[in-house]
């Protein structure tokens, strides 16, 4: 695990290190659940205790821009997701004091404490030659898999209805 002496604003920034993160992932991906998951119209992602990504359907890839899984699995929500906030600390996704305020952020620690949450979660990111705000709404539910406490959310880009509302 990384050092838990990392300075933070708000969660912990402990992580786990890559080699256990491919194990969870793994394991995730032999199970039959996975093959549904990948239907799903919507992003979906599977997270651990340490809020770190096991787990990514085709669809959350996408909106992450990133070439495969693989590049996202042991980053967590945020920086999988380009969150200009997520580099501001050693501590990363989770750990700034923006990170208070970030619909995603509090959605997870509710389905870290057993409760279900949809919350919304407005991210600006850099792109290849402009600012990008991405709109999105947050399920997150507490699951279990093979003794380890995971979160599953989905995750849906609600830009279009926030700007059919004029925000």
């Amino acid at each position: 695990m990384q050092d838990e002496a990392v300075p933070t604003r708000f969660l912990p920034a402990k992580r786990l290190n890559r080699e256990q993160i491919l194990v969870i992932a793994e394991e995730i991906a032999q199970s039959p659940s996975a093959a549904s998951l990948e239907l799903m119209p919507l992003g979906v992602v599977i997270l651990n205790h340490t809020r770190q990504i096991v787990y990514a359907n085709e669809r959350f890839v996408t909106m992450t821009h990133a070439p495969s899984v693989d590049a996202i699995l042991g980053k967590r929500l945020g920086e999988a997701l380009g969150c200009d906030h997520a580099g501001e600390t050693e501590g990363g996704c989770g750990t700034t004091r923006f990170c208070r305020y970030c619909g995603a952020a509090r959605a997870i620690i509710k389905s870290l404490a057993g409760q279900r949450d949809t919350q919304e979660c407005s991210i600006s990111r850099s792109g290849a030659s402009t600012l990008e705000a991405l709109n999105l709404q947050v399920w997150a539910a507490p699951m279990e898999f093979n003794d380890k406490q995971l979160v599953l959310n989905s995750i849906i880009d609600i830009g279009h209805e926030k700007a059919l509302l004029g925000y």
